[in-house]
């Protein structure tokens, strides 16, 4: 089996190249997958010039500099970028980047995934028969979460707050008062753990597997934002753009239709509203184009645009200082135009005294985008990676997570037959970790973090100096009783956190009650660490080079297990240097389970 580069114009045999391929294993790194970058020469001959590109050509013109295609070493094929660096006569110095230290869309905010938007006829009624379900089921859900709201605050004052709060088995549903919304209940969906993973995964092009599908600490948590979710009044838009069947006195010259049309809509409650138009291209077709706006059959802006073609963009700010029923109309006349977006939006609601009132809107839809924390889907990945020493690895169009198991004797490889009789022995110098979890708005609310040394794992309230800090950027929102009923309550507002609650249906038969997963916070979560970091201050490693065939070598990859001298050991490292079609100097790196 030969190393190659292919593209779909040429296939560049790597066989007989002298290449340093070097390896190092993600699990002893801060990193999830492994690198390569391969500096290398090769000739170039009359076959490549063809299919390439005749590079030794001093006058040639646009030749690339860079190919992507596949590298296919070891008989495994990763995606690469061979990129031409010189050409000195007829020798090319190249080098391929194959590999990658972490997905192209780890950078990608968790709102910039393809998350569900969901439109639904009463959102009530639809929260109601998604928490009676759970994952995989339904992919959100709807826990009761303390939201400690200051209800002194004007449109606040009936607000019992919580965050899907349920009243006999049923939503609580927000009213009108006098003309005025009654803000009682926030209705907050969040998406469970693992359809966000699972979407982030599918965006990179890859299907989630492994151990992490059926882990029950992560199985039915749903994700707390900490941000807003709801909308106010203010957010919640009128759309004012013209539709084409509104159009009267029509009439067409050389294809463009002329005429008349508007829009319109009802104000009915006192307050200051915006309506805008955002830069709509106007073409006027020789003859000038009116607008106006109207309220209550008042002109209160108008204008018109004489030139072949322009811009319509303004801001109106419309102040409805007595109650009733008040008519806002926009009209247009002259060629017709479309689209011309108009949007109305509330700028404030007042009182009877003349205070603002907030009005919170729980719309008829489920938006995941606006349901997730601040965070990258990277920092996502990373927080549940180090939260139970996961592994991350990629297989064709899987990426498998799964956790890092040190006692696991069945999968060993036998490693004996490259044995050398004095391979390099080196002691681990004195080391420790530090496994920190974030900092809660109140310190008294902290977790403490976790410090691992040779003398045992122990809980503690600070920073170690010298010590390996490993971060988990979440927690699980803990449960309490407030105001008679036993709800999840966040401890870090600010929205750039994961935020975890178990939420595996109705308990007591109609409570939308999350759960605390106790098993995922100190000290009960020290289970899934202490094998692998005590494994790592206890070792020691092994370091050799020996001369192997290469259909031999690639039988073991940079994961598995090795038995060798009598023990068992993980690959650190290893280094490839080809030496022949059929043979590598290998120079490899061992750590003793």
């Amino acid at each position: 089996m030969r190393d190659l580069f292919v593209t779909d114009t040429f296939e560049l045999d790597l066989s007989r190249i002298s290449i340093s391929y070097q390896e190092e294993n993600p699990r002893f790194k801060d990193t999830f997958f492994t690198q390569f970058s391969l500096p290398f020469e090769f000739y170039m001959n009359a076959d490549l010039r063809v299919k390439m590109g005749n590079y030794t050509a001093i006058n040639a013109l646009r030749l690339k500099k860079k190919h992507e295609g596949y590298h296919v070493m070891d008989g495994r094929a990763r995606k690469g970028t061979l990129e031409i660096l010189s050409i000195e006569g007829e020798l090319v110095q190249a080098q391929i980047e194959s590999g990658f230290e972490q997905l192209p869309n780890f950078e990608k905010k968790l709102c910039d995934l393809p998350l569900a938007k969901v439109a639904v006829d009463n959102i009530y009624e639809h929260a109601n028969v998604v928490c009676r379900k759970r994952y995989p089921e339904v992919d959100y859900n709807f826990p009761r979460v303390v939201y400690n709201k200051d209800n002194s605050q004007s449109g606040w004052e009936a607000f019992e707050g919580f965050l899907n709060h349920t009243h006999n088995g049923a939503f609580i549903n927000n009213s009108e008062d006098s003309g005025n919304r009654v803000v009682r209940n926030i209705i907050h969906p969040m998406p469970y753990l693992l359809y966000v993973l699972k979407k982030g995964f599918a965006d990179a092009g890859y299907t989630l597997a492994g151990d992490i599908l059926t882990d029950e600490d992560f199985l039915q948590q749903v994700i707390y934002s900490g941000k807003e979710y709801y909308k106010t009044s203010e957010q919640q838009e009128v759309n004012m753009t013209p539709q084409r069947d509104s159009l009267t006195q029509q009439r067409e010259v050389s294809g463009v239709v002329f005429g008349k049309y508007q829009s319109e809509t009802t104000l009915d409650k006192v307050g200051k509203w915006r309506l805008v138009c955002n830069n709509a291209h106007i073409l006027t077709h020789g003859e000038p184009f009116i607008y106006r706006v109207k309220l209550d059959g008042v002109v209160i802006r108008e204008g018109a645009i004489s030139e072949r073609q322009s811009t319509l963009s303004f801001t109106q700010v419309i102040a409805i200082e007595t109650g009733g029923s008040h008519q806002l109309r926009c009209e247009f006349e002259g060629a017709w135009n479309s689209p011309i977006e108009l949007y109305l939006n509330i700028i404030a609601q007042h009182d009877a005294q003349g205070n603002v009132i907030e009005q919170v809107i729980n719309n008829n839809e489920v938006d995941l985008k606006r349901a997730v924390p601040d965070i990258t889907f990277g920092d996502l990945v990373k927080t549940i990676k180090n939260w139970k020493n996961y592994d991350l690895e990629i297989q064709g169009d899987k990426i498998f997570m799964n956790r890092i198991h040190t006692e696991n004797r069945l999968q060993m490889k036998d490693f004996r037959p490259f044995a050398i009789k004095d391979p390099k022995k080196t002691l681990t110098t004195k080391e420790s970790y530090l496994i920190k979890f974030p900092d809660m708005d109140e310190a008294k609310f902290n977790y403490p973090a976790v410090l691992i040394d040779e003398n045992g794992m122990q809980l503690s309230q600070g920073e170690q100096q010298g010590s390996s800090q490993v971060n988990i950027e979440g927690y699980c929102l803990p449960k309490v009783l407030y105001r008679g009923e036993h709800s999840c309550i966040p401890r870090k507002n600010g929205g750039n956190v994961l935020g975890l609650i178990w939420y595996n249906g109705l308990r007591y038969g109609n409570k939308n009650e999350g759960e605390t997963r106790e098993e995922l916070l100190p000290p009960k979560v020290t289970k899934y660490w202490e094998e692998w970091y005590k494994m790592r201050l206890s070792s020691y490693e092994l370091s050799w080079s020996f001369i192997a065939n290469k259909n031999q070598i690639r039988e073991f990859a940079l994961r598995d297990t090795l038995y060798v001298y009598g023990q068992r050991f993980f690959i650190k490292s290893i280094t490839k240097n080809t030496l022949s079609r059929e043979c590598y100097q290998v120079e490899i790196n061992l750590i003793n389970v």
